[in-house]
């Protein structure tokens, strides 16, 4: 299976794993893209950042999105500056998922613990952990919104497999079911009376 994992944002960071292939060499391509104020407004930034993930959106068969947490904060200018970014963050991964839904593409968001704990086996694991796994696992120095993506990628996979696998359905035990449903009713009912007290 190919992934995209997508780390979103107007610097983003994007990885496209195959997953059928060994994990020495499970990662196709990478990259970042990173836009400034002024290349535009956030709809022009938006519009390039999506441009340049496109081809490898079409290339994969599951695109996972990194699914943005903000914490409140006490003080009001630090957290009107977090909602804003988040803003900006959540409008760039919802065009890269129009887009992948477009295109006919599966996708699911991952939360960025089961990113880190599906890369580095931390959900606590820091950028550095990160980079450090990345590196180790795939034999290549990453960026930390590529690490970041490979391992939204990883995690991604996992929730898929694990929405394809059937749940086991429960089935009656031989001892509850009635031993003599398959018989004629006139069988059934002289047997009843048959086995009354």
């Amino acid at each position: 299976m190919t992934v995209l994992g997508v780390d979103p944002g107007l610097r983003l960071g994007w990885a496209l794993l195959d997953l059928d292939r060994p994990e020495a060499r499970a990662l196709m391509a990478h990259g970042r893209v990173t836009t400034r104020p002024a290349d535009g407004d956030e709809a022009t930034r938006r519009a390039k950042v999506l441009a340049e993930v496109k081809p490898y959106i079409r290339s994969a068969e599951l695109v996972a999105i990194e699914a943005q947490f903000v914490a409140t904060d006490a003080d009001r200018r630090v957290a009107h500056r977090k909602s804003a970014n988040a803003a900006q963050v959540r409008a760039v991964a919802c065009a890269i998922e129009d887009y992948a839904v477009a295109q006919g593409k599966r996708v699911v968001w991952v939360d960025a613990a089961k990113a880190k704990k599906a890369l580095a086996g931390r959900g606590d694991a820091s950028k550095e952990q990160m980079v450090a796994m990345a590196a180790a696992r795939f034999g290549e120095v990453l960026s930390e919104h590529e690490a970041d993506a490979c391992g939204i990628a990883l995690a991604g996979a996992a929730l898929q497999e694990r929405a394809r696998v059937p749940k086991p359905t429960r089935r009656k035990s031989r001892a509850s079911r009635d031993p003599l449903k398959d018989l004629p009713p006139k069988v059934q009912e002289a047997a009843r009376r048959a086995n009354k007290p």
